[in-house]
């Protein structure tokens, strides 16, 4: 696993960084070297990174061949010729970064812009105690104080996610994403400072907008796909986003690596578009129990936030085939930024039937899937917690998304993306500075179902563009006005696209699946006494007297997050169970 802890005493002597009493532990299983730790002994800084930040490509001129801690070099570089304010501004990337600063006995830590990256703290102001970690299970265990926070379960089971900053547990939080902090070890001091706001610009041109988000996600997909990134692949969907990286990366050799449980129409659409670019496609098939069996690792690397049904990869960190890639990139968080889904839409009707055009509605709590409901008490309890994320301002949709989305590691699906970020040579498109420029640009009528962000895939699969989405039966870019026309006549004629497979998408059928399943049916009606006390007490009913009939028609999220907090709290929580 990868991770990032300072600490008051070390996790390992021999090899932990000891500064002002704070042990500075890294674990980073990266088969690249660019962001090793590095000392520079005459600027007398030293740089530790968990992540990988970006440089420009021209900055890799003065690379020698297997050259280590390169990128680490040239950012404590810039951060010596830099204002600090500056330095992380032009920061690029997904990552976590403390800088020990010998010169000035200061220590800083740096959260990226989007929050992909969480840390985690325990008494922040307090400069002799203050303990971080990029787990918070793995900070718990050095904190003499840990309190189940009940509230923070009650919103997990609501939602399937917690808002930042809080956690299950009640003194440990997470720190905000676009800051960073400084310690003050000869003034004993600490400060907090954000040196990013999201701070809205809009342009309605659209076809300017078009060209600068085009030009900027063909850079930054090029950043990472020189020859200084070794052995390359990408998770190919058979949508859009994958697709794009695939067909705009500088490096010929990139393969494509699909995951998939049955035969089906997305499958069949990924064969098509690599064998259209001529690249070499990995297959690796989940098996039936492949959810329930990674149910541990999704645990262990979501710390029980975010639920083991969306890790679509955990189970295979250890494949041989995956391991010889050096980089593996994906589309993540596209969808989060750029394609509305948080938003309050409801979609037209046209004879009592949904079509693809979606209307913005006013606010409303549930914005990606249902909330589950709980007990009077909890919901009002989680409701207050959410008027002081937003500021009791819920008219402005765009700042309403802005909340929701950011830190990304608070999003509903984010156990896939922590899984990646800590068991793979992980890294993403969708997070460096020209690209958040665009998502502060961008209107929100051109977020709702994703119109303007499909304008620009259009832009850029000229190569596959007759090869349909696999998900809307229809080429990338169409017209959603022409798309509604397309469906109406294909209703009508009951010809709509089908396939002999079972589905799709790569996703299971969540519902069949817990109905089916005989290991998950076990683990849920094993779960114990305190974990069902808890539960109830949350719900205000028994949910084991009910019959999984009656959960699914309730909400069957009801079944999933239970399963993943129960997993949790048994295997990971060691702290005082007597909740507050």
């Amino acid at each position: 696993m990868n991770f990032l802890t300072i600490l008051n005493e070390p996790i390992n002597i021999l090899t932990d960084i000891e500064f002002n009493g704070k042990f500075i532990h890294l674990e980073q299983n990266y088969s690249l070297e660019h962001w090793n730790e590095f000392f520079d002994i005459e600027l007398n800084v030293r740089m530790i990174i968990l992540g990988r930040p970006v440089i420009e490509i021209s900055e890799w001129c003065n690379y020698k061949e297997n050259e280590k801690s390169y990128i680490t070099k040239h950012l404590i570089n810039k951060y010596c010729k830099s204002k600090l304010n500056n330095f992380c501004k032009n920061l690029n990337g997904a990552f976590t970064i403390v800088i020990l600063d010998y010169n000035k006995n200061k220590m800083i830590l740096i959260t990226d812009k989007v929050g992909v990256f969480p840390v985690y703290i325990n008494e922040a102001e307090d400069i002799y105690n203050f303990q971080i970690s990029t787990n918070p299970d793995i900070l718990s265990r050095y904190i003499n104080k840990k309190t189940l926070d009940k509230v923070s379960i009650a919103e997990f089971i609501n939602k399937g996610f917690i808002y930042h900053p809080n956690t299950y547990y009640s003194e440990i939080k997470s720190l905000d994403n676009s800051s960073y902090i400084c310690w003050d070890f000869s003034k004993k001091t600490y400060n907090k400072y954000k040196y990013f706001d999201f701070k809205f610009k809009f342009i309605f041109d659209k076809q300017v907008l078009i060209d600068k988000f085009a030009k900027a996600l063909i850079m930054s997909i090029q950043r990472r796909t020189t020859k200084w990134y070794g052995t390359q692949a990408v998770m190919l969907s058979g949508g859009g986003d994958s697709r794009t990286i695939l067909t705009n990366s500088l490096n010929n050799d990139i393969e494509a690596i699909t995951f998939y449980d049955e035969e089906n129409f997305e499958l069949y659409i990924s064969k098509q578009i690599t064998n259209r670019l001529s690249k070499k496609h990995i297959l690796i098939k989940r098996n039936k129990d492949y959810y329930v069996d990674s149910l541990y690792d999704s645990v262990k690397n979501n710390c029980g936030m975010s639920c083991f049904r969306h890790d679509h990869f955990i189970h295979e960190k250890d494949n041989k085939i995956l391991k010889k890639y050096s980089s593996i990139l994906t589309g993540c968080f596209a969808d989060w930024m750029f394609k509305g889904i948080a938003l309050n839409t409801h979609k037209i009707k046209i004879f009592n039937k949904e079509f693809p055009i979606s209307k913005l509605d006013n606010y409303k709590r549930s914005f990606f899937g249902t909330d589950v409901e709980v007990e009077k008490y909890y919901f009002q309890k989680i409701l207050n917690r959410e008027k002081k994320i937003f500021n009791n301002n819920f008219d402005l949709p765009f700042e309403i998304e802005q909340r929701r989305i950011f830190p990304l590691f608070q999003e509903e699906t984010f156990t896939t993306r922590i899984s990646l970020q800590r068991e793979f040579d992980w890294d993403i498109v969708f997070v460096d500075n020209d690209i958040i420029e665009v998502y502060l640009n961008t209107p929100i009528m051109y977020k709702i179902d994703g119109d303007l962000y499909n304008e620009v895939l259009k832009k850029l699969n000229i190569l596959t563009l007759d090869i349909v989405h696999s998900d809307k039966k229809m080429r990338i870019g169409t017209n959603k006005y022409v798309a509604s026309l397309l469906l109406i006549f294909k209703k009508f004629k009951n010809i709509l696209q089908s396939n002999k497979n079972n589905s799709s998408g790569s996703w299971l059928d969540y519902k069949k699946y817990m109905k089916n399943n005989k290991k998950i049916s076990m683990i849920f009606d094993n779960i114990n006494e305190d974990v069902k006390i808890i539960v109830n007490d949350i719900l205000g009913y028994d949910l084991w007297e009910m019959s999984l009939d009656e959960i699914i028609k309730n909400d069957f999220r009801t079944y999933y997050n239970v399963i993943n907090f129960s997993f949790w709290y048994d295997n990971f929580f060691k702290g005082d169970k007597n909740e507050k």
